[in-house]
């Protein structure tokens, strides 16, 4: 059994038509690669090393605050955009 569309417009416009609705719903490359790099969890080691720091003193940014750590199955996590926005201000 095959599949016929009936249409009045030959493929090359279908194609086109379906692939410039594709590219309409989703959203610029710069907002999906932001809300993309917003929810990566990052350990301690990787926050010190993407701050250039020992992990003491990750331990001294969460404690005074700097940084926010999230407990994820007992594990110390940070979220890699507030690690980034730290970097920025520092």
């Amino acid at each position: 059994m095959t599949n016929q569309i009936l249409t009045s417009i030959n493929y090359e416009q279908f194609l086109k038509d379906v692939t410039d609705s594709v590219i309409k719903a989703l959203p610029p490359s710069t907002e999906l690669q932001q809300t993309i790099t917003e929810d990566i969890f990052i350990s301690r080691e990787e926050t010190a090393k993407l701050l250039g720091v020992c992990l003491g003193s990750i331990h001294n940014f969460t404690k005074d605050g700097r940084l926010k750590k999230y407990e994820i199955g007992g594990t110390v996590r940070y979220k890699r955009s507030e690690v980034l926005k730290a970097l920025k201000s520092k």
